[in-house]
C-alpha cells in the first residue's frame, strides 16, 4: 500500500514474491509499474476490494498516520492476510527523542488537525485492537528531504537519519 516508485516491488519480485502495488498518486503508480515490472493500481485502500485471506505479506509504509481513524484500515488489512500473514508498517514516531526535542519543527510532524501521532504504545495498541498478534518493533531509518535539516550546499546529497520512524511487524492470527 503506497509503493512510491516501486523499489520494494522490484526487490520482492526478485525474491520470488508475487508482488503487486497500490499507490494513491497516479504518476507514481505508473512509474512504479514501469520500474518494477509488477502490477500497480492507482488509488487508495478505499478504492479497492481486498479479498479475504488473499495476501501473505502486506506493507504499509508511511501511510497509516495520514488516516483520521486507522482502525478500520488495519482491520481490513488483517482480514486480507492469510492466517499467520505478516503486516509491516512504518509511521513517524511521535514519542521518540527527535519528535520530543524538536516539537513542531520535527521534519515528520504532521500539523493537520486530527492527524494521528503514533508512539510505540499507541501503534501496538492499534494493531492489537485490529486483531493482530505478536507485534514487534525493529530499528528504522528515515529518508529526509535534504533541505529539511541541511544547509543549501548539502541539499543534493541523500540523507538517511534515525529521526524517528517506528517499524512494526504484526501477524494475523493463525487458525487453530
Amino acid at each position: 500500500m503506497g509503493c512510491a516508485r516501486g523499489g520494494l516491488l522490484l526487490e520482492a519480485g526478485a525474491l520470488g514474491f508475487e508482488a503487486s502495488g497500490l499507490e494513491p498518486d497516479p504518476d507514481l503508480a505508473r512509474a512504479a509499474a514501469e520500474h518494477s515490472g509488477r502490477p500497480v493500481r492507482a488509488g487508495t485502500l478505499a478504492d479497492v476490494l481486498l479479498a479475504p485471506v488473499s495476501f501473505d505479506v502486506i506493507t504499509l509504509f508511511d501511510g497509516l498516520q495520514g488516516l483520521p481513524d486507522p482502525g478500520p484500515t488495519l482491520r481490513r488489512l488483517r482480514m486480507a492476510l492469510a492466517p499467520g500473514g505478516l503486516l509491516a508498517v512504518t509511521v513517524p514516531d511521535a514519542g521518540g527523542p527527535w519528535a520530543r526535542a524538536l516539537g513542531a519543527r520535527w521534519p515528520l510532524h504532521d500539523p493537520r488537525p486530527g492527524a494521528v501521532r503514533f508512539t510505540r504504545r499507541t501503534l501496538a495498541r492499534a494493531l492489537g485492537t485490529a486483531g493482530f498478534e505478536g507485534v514487534t518493533f525493529r530499528p528504522a531509518r528515515t529518508a529526509l528531504t535534504p533541505g529539511a535539516l541541511l544547509p543549501a550546499a548539502w541539499r543534493s546529497r541523500a540523507v538517511w537519519l534515525p529521526v524517528g520512524t517506528l517499524f512494526a511487524l504484526a501477524r494475523a492470527p493463525r487458525l487453530v
